[in-house]
């Protein structure tokens, strides 16, 4: 592994805005305020720094590296700018320069860290080849774009040597429980605040009048560990997108406590040559190393468009849904595990480089 080395200043500028926001701590532990806690579920690029340092070989020279990382946190300096003045305003034009090692023939070696939505993944314009990197981000496709409005997506350009990484989540590590201490069917504390797709799920499963389906605004819940002890006795919960077509923390969290996620993704997406409701590409963290076909849902348009149908057609199906327990251990993140998420991500790192 070659690793670059950037300006200080570039570096120590990006905690140094973090720090305004939060303790240095909390990057790497827990968050007292509600910035923090908003900070700290887009840090999982920390993690994913330290065990690359920790665990590959350095080189010195270039030609003997089998890739290049850019040890830049491009998601904290990011988010660490929604709080504060940012004494780097385009950090781009930073990189760019010191990056010159990076060629058309050596940019599927580099690797990036920017667990952020890929809504948000800088252009191939700003960084020339950027798009054919490896970049570690929370998916869930492998494009970036803008929202036209609440509802569609305009793609703009493709990374298809990305990494989807799990959000970092605050449920705690010994949150999972087994399937036979699950009496709900259905659980959701859902933040109506934020996508109209939310409200429109609430008021789905208030017609279903169902008993062992409990779905909830966000507000009917005093903390996230009350929401955490419906997840641990739910057998599916709720993850429907966020502001952005990506999984959100809510599925993280679900899958650590054992409950099958429920992703729902009212998003169309829009491009130049594709339809305009083309298939989602990957949408799930660690897809390349996790199977997802029976511990995770991806729900259709139909599901919540349709409020007369049962949205857990799946339950009576073939076969067992459920979330084991060394899967919900593969998406926290805990640099004292050799099977964490940020593992995980190296894992991938590792397939890409050989295929």
């Amino acid at each position: 592994m070659y690793v670059y080395e950037l300006p200080e200043y570039v570096v120590m500028d990006t905690l140094n805005d973090a720090t305004r926001a939060i303790s240095v701590d909390c990057l790497m532990g827990r968050c007292n305020t509600s910035f923090a806690n908003t900070f700290y579920i887009y840090t999982g690029e920390l993690f994913v720094l330290r065990r690359l340092l920790a665990q590959c070989t350095r080189v010195r020279r270039p030609s003997l590296a089998d890739f290049f990382l850019v040890p830049f946190p491009l998601s904290v300096w990011r988010v660490a700018g929604w709080y504060g003045r940012r004494s780097v305003p385009n950090v781009l034009s930073v990189l760019s320069e010191h990056l010159v090692h990076m060629s058309n023939a050596t940019a599927h070696k580099h690797v990036f860290l920017d667990t952020n939505d890929a809504l948000f993944l800088m252009h191939s314009e700003n960084l020339p080849h950027f798009n054919r990197a490896i970049v570690v981000h929370l998916g869930p496709d492998f494009w970036s774009g803008t929202m036209r409005d609440p509802w569609a997506l305009v793609r703009k350009e493709s990374f298809e040597r990305s990494i989807i990484a799990p959000y970092r989540s605050h449920v705690s590590e010994d949150c999972w429980r087994p399937e036979a201490d699950r009496r709900v069917t259905m659980f959701g504390a859902l933040n109506t605040k934020r996508h109209p797709i939310r409200i429109m799920l609430i008021g789905h499963f208030a017609v279903q009048g169902d008993p062992a389906i409990y779905v909830k605004p966000m507000s009917d819940f005093a903390e996230l560990s009350e929401t955490a002890a419906w997840m641990q006795r739910s057998q599916y919960c709720l993850a429907p997108a966020g502001d952005t077509p990506s999984v959100t923390q809510r599925f993280v969290a679900a899958v650590a406590c054992g409950c099958v996620p429920v992703y729902v993704d009212p998003y169309t997406r829009i491009g130049e040559s594709e339809d305009n409701n083309p298939a989602p590409s990957a949408t799930f963290p660690l897809h390349r190393t996790i199977d997802w076909s029976r511990a995770a849902v991806r729900a259709s348009a139909t599901f919540w468009k349709t409020p007369s149908s049962r949205l857990v057609p799946w339950a009576g199906s073939q076969g067992r849904w459920s979330v084991p327990k060394k899967l919900s251990r593969r998406v926290t993140y805990n640099l004292h595990r050799s099977d964490d998420a940020s593992q995980g991500v190296l894992d991938e790192i590792n397939i890409l480089l050989t295929q």
